[in-house]
């Protein structure tokens, strides 16, 4: 065996040869992964208060670790419960399960293996209304 007649048979087209003393040669082939996007269908079950702001993309800029091994929904609702949290980031692909809370406007974006959510607060808008509007009812303030 030599080293030299390997490279040289495996650059002709040949077989790839075994040397006993380290196992078998493995021959790796790489190709370009496609950078084009995808559309997919929207997802399914999402509550009204959140919104799909990219896909396979995170917020440039600094965030903050909200879990990890976190399911989706459980995700969106760790940002719902954070003040100021507006913008959350859920894993996807070999990044499943992460959360992030993504500081700042998120007005740019890297691509990465995240989905990043809106989270909306129409709820805590209601619930504020809702006792104004049962305080002036009963003549009392909040």
């Amino acid at each position: 065996y030599s080293a030299m007649d390997a490279a040289f048979g495996e650059a002709a087209g040949g077989d790839p040869l075994t040397d006993p003393r380290y196992g078998m040669f493995v021959r790796f082939t790489l190709r370009p992964v496609g950078t084009e996007q995808v559309s997919e269908p929207p997802i399914e079950g999402l509550p009204h208060w959140v919104s799909l702001r990219r896909r396979g993309a995170e917020c440039t800029g600094a965030d903050v670790l909200l879990g990890t091994d976190v399911p989706l929904l459980e995700c969106l609702e760790r940002c719902r419960e954070v003040p100021d949290c507006v913008h959350v980031a859920s894993g996807v692909g070999k990044k499943l399960g992460m959360c992030f809370w993504q500081l700042g406007g998120c007005s740019q974006f890297e691509e990465d293996y995240y989905d990043v959510y809106q989270i909306s607060d129409a709820d805590a808008g209601a619930a504020a209304y809702a006792a104004l509007s049962a305080a002036s009812t009963t003549g009392s303030r909040p």
